[in-house]
């Protein structure tokens, strides 16, 4: 079956017109260049906070919510170390640490799932 197309000029204005400002949009996407922001996070923004330790499985946080001064982390982990490594604490899948200090709080709920939200 061969399609036609009519090529009426509305027809083939409306087709160089999309393709036009296609063209001119990705252009102006493309040579955006860097945006300056004046508050961006440096690589180490803070050296105080939990690390998740590697037991096994590879640990990954999911979410991240601070609620007052607590952050609450949820993912796919076992243990965490405290900013020195030097103390390590059980810690099924969601743990909470001060926000202010990295302190690791007592809030231990052994989640078994992974939790997203």
């Amino acid at each position: 079956m061969k399609f036609r197309f009519a090529r009426t000029p509305l027809a083939v204005a409306t087709v160089t017109g999309a393709l036009v400002a296609g063209l001119l949009g990705a252009a102006g996407i493309a040579s955006a260049g860097p945006v300056a922001h004046p508050d961006v996070v440096v690589k180490d923004p803070v050296n105080f906070t939990p690390h998740l330790e590697r037991d096994g499985v590879r640990p990954q946080a999911f979410s991240i919510e601070k609620i007052g001064n607590t952050m609450y982390v949820g993912g796919r982990f076992d243990r965490v170390q405290n900013a020195n490594r030097t103390q390590s604490y059980v810690r099924h899948n969601l743990m909470a640490f001060d926000a202010n200090t990295g302190a690791l709080r007592d809030f231990n709920p052994n989640v078994s799932g992974c939790p997203a939200a």
